[in-house]
């Protein structure tokens, strides 16, 4: 039979309509898989820029990160690129304990120890800091630190060990090289004082305490004019510390007093402690007891200037002079000798045979009365 118009205008429509359901649908589909690939590509996108801060910030870590099992070798499932600047080895050889595992760099004599100490941590719930020695490719040895912490969840079907290894070698050279110099610092036979800049005694070594009579205790906090003797010029004070507060080195000699009031010299070396930025932080004072080498000098000194006397004296002798003009420049030769006399005055007596007694025969600078 023959279609009528109007059963053509209805299949019409009903083929339109199902054309136009298709198309709304693929468009709906193909929007829907748009959005999709948009937002698998913003999450790649993301990904990616958290890989990358992850690796930037991971190679900005002074040390070495890993991630391990807790097992018996610790067979390592991450380990930051860095662990080849300090073992040697590239990162990819522990991967999986592929060529060697970490253990097996730990000194022998260090490995038991640090075992003993990762699983009492974990045993503790506590994360755990430790020190060992590694022996690199190249045979060198070096300390490092280890930081870490067990990771355990849901998420992991076993115990993980996160951390951080980091080299300490120069630290622990320099603490040995701190430890020495202490050491020597302490069995000086040189008396060591290190003050503030304000001059008050932070530190006195060993020798100090002995030579001075006080102890550690009462010594800090003291200005090092508790040893001053009165005995030293105020300008000798002056210049020294005008040359230490103008960055200078003052060598010189001091009389101090202990702390018995006994004298004692010493010979002081006093220069400041300046930092990097050119500030004085400290001043330091090396210095030596020099009393028996003075008390030596000046017993030399007095020898010699007898000695000197005595051959002036007998130069004396040997001009023709009457017993009283002898007499007269010898009392004057005498006390003329700087230091060896207390005062410029004095008298010549001798013995008279007939009757025994003292007469003076000459004299300077004695009062009327003794005369």
């Amino acid at each position: 039979h023959g279609l009528t118009s109007s059963e053509v205008l209805k299949w019409g429509l009903a083929a339109g309509g199902a054309a136009l359901l298709i198309l709304l649908s693929f468009l709906f589909w193909n929007r829907k898989l748009r959005r999709e690939i948009f937002e698998r590509n913003r999450v790649e996108k993301v990904l990616r820029e958290s890989e990358d801060l992850f690796r930037t910030m991971v190679s900005s870590v002074p040390g070495v990160l890993y991630r391990c099992r807790n097992d018996e070798h610790w067979t390592m499932k991450y380990i930051s690129d860095a662990v080849e600047g300090l073992t040697g080895y590239p990162a990819a050889d522990f991967m999986d304990n592929h060529k060697r595992s970490w253990a097996e760099l730990i000194l022998p004599q260090d490995r038991e120890a640090v075992d003993r100490q990762v699983q009492e941590s974990i045993s503790g719930g506590e994360a755990f800091l430790l020190e060992c020695r590694i022996k690199r490719a190249d045979g060198q040895v070096r300390w490092v630190s280890e930081r870490g912490k067990i990771l355990e969840g849901e998420v992991w079907e076993e115990q993980f060990i996160v951390g951080g290894i980091f080299d300490i070698t120069d630290e622990k050279q320099s603490a040995e090289t701190l430890g020495k110099l202490s050491m020597a610092v302490e069995q000086s036979p040189t008396s060591v004082v290190i003050t503030d800049p304000q001059g008050n005694i932070e530190y006195v070594n060993l020798k100090f305490c002995e030579i001075t009579g006080y102890s550690l205790e009462e010594a800090l906090g003291q200005n090092p004019r508790v040893l001053k003797s009165g005995e030293n010029p105020p300008e000798l004070y002056r210049d020294l510390w005008e040359t230490i507060t103008e960055g200078g080195e003052w060598r010189g000699e001091l009389l101090n007093r202990k702390k018995n009031g006994e004298l004692y010299w010493e010979a002081a070396s006093i220069s400041p402690v300046i930092s990097a930025s050119g500030s004085v932080t400290h001043f330091l004072a090396v210095k030596e007891d020099i009393t028996e080498r003075k008390g030596a000098e000046e017993k030399l000194r007095r020898e010699h200037q007898i000695r000197s006397l005595m051959n002036e004296l007998l130069g004396l002798s040997l001009k023709d002079l009457s017993l009283n003009a002898l007499m007269d420049e010898a009392i004057e030769l005498i006390t003329s000798i700087p230091n060896l006399v207390f005062e410029q005055r004095g008298a010549i007596f001798l013995v008279d045979p007939e009757t025994d007694t003292l007469v003076l025969n000459a004299h300077r600078g004695l009062h009327p009365s003794l005369i």
